[in-house]
This record gives C-alpha cells, sequence and structure tokens, in this order.
C-alpha cells in the first residue's frame, strides 16, 4: 500500500460560516497506510447550538483517490464515549441536498448530518469519520471534539431515597440503592456513586481513579444488585471481609451530571458487627 503523500486543507467560506471551520486535521488521527488516498478538505462544527428550526449537525469530507473506496460514515459519541449520538450514518457524494446535504455529486466531498436533540446533554462530544476500503477494511480515519449547547440552563441533579441497613454481619452480602433525576434528563446523569468512610474516618480508596465508587442502573440484580434498567434507582451490591474493621461506617451518596454539576449528598451510617 501507498503512503497518503498529500496532505493540504482548502480554507473555504470562513467568514460566512459562523460555526464552521475547515481546518488542518491532525496527523495522529489518521491511519496514514490505509491505502492511497488524500483528505483534501474536513468541514464540521467546532460548537453546535439546538435550534427547533434546525437541530441538525453536518459533517463533510473531501477526498482524493475515492475509487479505493467503498463506503464512508460518521458516528457521534459523548466524550466519555459511553453514549452514542449517532451511529454509522452513511456520507454520500450524490449531490442531494435533501437527503444528506451534499452540494454537488461526484466532486469527491462525502456529506451527511446527523439530529442533536435538545434532550442530549450540553457538553463534549467526539464526531468521527470511518472509511471502507475495497478489500472491506475499516478504518477511523478522523476524531474531532465539538461543543454541543441543547438551549437549556443546566441544572443540578438530585438524589433521594437511600435504602441502606441499619448494620450487616461481616461476610454477608448486601445491596444498597439510590433515587437519582436531573432536570436535564436522565442522559445528563454522568455519575451517581457513593463514598466510603472507616470508623476512624478514613476514607476507603476505590482503585479506579475517580474517587468513588460508582453506582448503576443497568438492570443486573446478580452482579450489581439492580432490580431494573433505567429506572432512576442506582444499586451497588458489596460485603466486607471477614478481616473488616467494627464499627460504624459512612456512606456518603452524590450524582454529577455531565457539566461537572453536583447533586445535594445525602450521608448514611451503617454497624459492621
Amino acid at each position: 500500500m501507498k503512503l497518503i503523500k498529500r496532505f493540504s486543507i482548502i480554507a473555504l467560506f470562513l467568514a460566512a460560516l459562523q460555526f464552521y471551520a475547515c481546518e488542518e486535521i491532525p496527523s495522529e488521527v489518521i491511519d496514514k497506510d490505509f491505502n492511497s488516498f488524500s483528505i483534501l478538505e474536513f468541514q464540521s462544527p467546532n460548537s453546535f447550538t439546538y435550534s427547533a428550526a434546525d437541530s441538525n449537525i453536518t459533517a463533510s469530507i473531501k477526498i482524493d483517490n475515492t475509487s479505493y473506496l467503498r463506503e464512508v460514515y460518521m458516528n457521534i459519541l459523548s466524550k466519555d464515549g459511553d453514549k452514542k449520538v449517532a451511529e454509522k450514518v452513511i456520507m454520500y457524494d450524490n449531490g442531494d441536498m435533501g437527503m444528506n446535504r451534499d452540494t454537488k455529486a461526484n466532486d469527491g466531498i462525502y456529506t451527511a448530518y446527523a439530529p442533536m436533540k435538545k434532550s442530549f446533554s450540553s457538553g463534549d462530544y467526539n464526531l468521527q469519520i470511518y472509511v471502507t476500503n475495497n478489500s472491506g477494511v475499516t478504518k477511523k480515519i478522523i476524531s474531532k471534539q465539538f461543543y454541543f449547547d441543547n438551549s437549556q440552563n443546566n441544572a443540578a441533579p438530585i438524589i433521594a431515597d437511600v435504602v441502606l441497613a441499619a448494620s450487616v454481619v461481616r461476610g454477608e452480602t448486601f445491596t444498597f440503592s439510590v433515587k437519582a433525576s436531573d432536570p436535564n434528563g436522565y442522559d445528563d446523569l454522568q455519575y451517581v456513586y457513593f463514598k466510603l468512610y472507616r470508623p476512624d474516618n478514613s476514607m476507603v480508596d476505590p482503585g479506579n481513579g475517580l474517587g468513588f465508587f460508582v453506582m448503576n442502573d443497568l438492570g443486573n440484580k446478580d452482579v450489581f444488585g439492580d432490580e431494573m434498567a433505567g429506572d432512576g434507582i442506582f444499586s451497588f451490591k458489596n460485603s466486607f471481609s471477614s478481616t473488616t474493621t467494627l464499627g460504624t461506617w459512612r456512606f456518603e451518596f452524590q450524582a454529577k451530571d455531565r457539566n461537572g454539576a453536583l447533586s445535594n449528598l445525602i450521608s448514611q451510617n451503617m454497624e459492621v458487627k
């Protein structure tokens, strides 16, 4: 396979397009050993604000030597990658403005759009572009971050209704839960979690780099102790080992949304016997 030999950017209409930029594509996100084609231009918004008149985000890419390509498509994911906003949206070079907003057929510019709903959280998202060559091999060639504003004022999440036993015996498995909601929608909840403190008031390190234990609402009762997925009740299954310090342990529950806003804090004790 040939290496990509040229890499040039065509600047287009920057003054007319308020939120769009034709920009240099970082070399680290391009697989230069993937067939003989060149990326001449990439256009997508640096930021996008929801509007009832038009909630679709558009991206386009100009590629040379398109005879090597079978398919071009884009994905849009939340910054942390745990939510797919759009998946495998095919990009076309067909001149169909209505179908995919492509302005001219067979000019090597592939275009597509995807809806950014008002229910999506404001924050950073990643737009990724993939190509599939004639051999059926697919590679990601572009990954770009953009900011989405859902036109809503952000409000902090709220937690309530902690269910935690007053005491537990060492070695005994127990499950506890907390109800969490967010005025900006369920999807705006990034973490529902707790911090755990020993009887001497030292905090237990969860060992995940977050500084807290993540609860979940995935509905896997056997693994996580959660009864039903997506019902807003976040659960955790745990047990204290036979060497655990006896006494009063403190659980501090809280939630964080995708804009960094924190909920109210609920503290509850458990006696380990």
